[in-house]
């Protein structure tokens, strides 16, 4: 079963690592524990959207082609932060950027990992609901596919985040090895132990 964390076992994923380090200012270890506490908060934040029928997905789809697009755009945290304040309050915002201090770095530092994170997962609806062709109904078990309660699109998800970074159409098969290998019966996450999956 994949999750939005699969992400850094991937080329894609360590070059978000690079382009966000960047942008932020921080080291790419900070940025990759801001995104370990980012990533799943704001998954959580769009299944409550979901259940009570208030998601922005179809608003802010527009913005997005795809996640490796998004990832060389010029300005992460601009393209993120229009995501940002549809997902979020001013008061979400303010209460989620205070999480900085549990994991000691600046809230400046983070709230651009937050903006960031906001687009990095709607890029990755975005590209799997043009690909697929997916209706508004099937936004929330796409959501839950991310998060690693469902695996409807776990191989949607994980052809996203296996293509290789000098030709966009081009699979990397070791990684998709990796990525899209049977799990064991008590493994409730590609990462295992490392997200709590064991």
């Amino acid at each position: 079963m994949a999750n939005i964390l699969d992400i850094f076992r991937t080329h894609s994923g360590h070059r978000l690592l690079e382009r966000t380090a960047e942008q932020t200012g921080i080291s790419e270890n900070e940025v990759n524990r801001a995104f370990l506490l980012a990533l799943p908060t704001l998954l959580g934040i769009h299944l409550e959207q979901c259940a009570s029928g208030k998601s922005h997905f179809q608003e802010a789809r527009k913005e997005f082609q795809g996640f490796i697009d998004f990832i060389e755009t010029e300005d992460l945290c601009h393209q993120g932060e229009k995501v940002m304040n549809l997902l979020l309050t001013a008061n979400q915002q303010d209460k989620i950027s205070s999480f900085s201090k549990v994991i000691g770095i600046s809230q400046s530092a983070y709230e651009k990992v937050l903006k960031i994170s906001c687009g990095a997962i709607f890029s990755i609806l975005t590209e799997i609901t043009e690909n697929k062709s997916l209706k508004r109904e099937d936004h929330c078990e796409l959501v839950h596919s991310l998060a690693g309660i469902s695996t409807k699109f776990d191989r949607e998800f994980i052809m996203t985040l296996i293509k290789n970074e000098d030709s966009p159409h081009l699979i990397d098969s070791a990684e998709k090895i990796a990525l899209d290998r049977e799990d064991d019966e008590d493994e409730q996450s590609i990462l295992g132990g490392y997200t709590g999956g064991r």
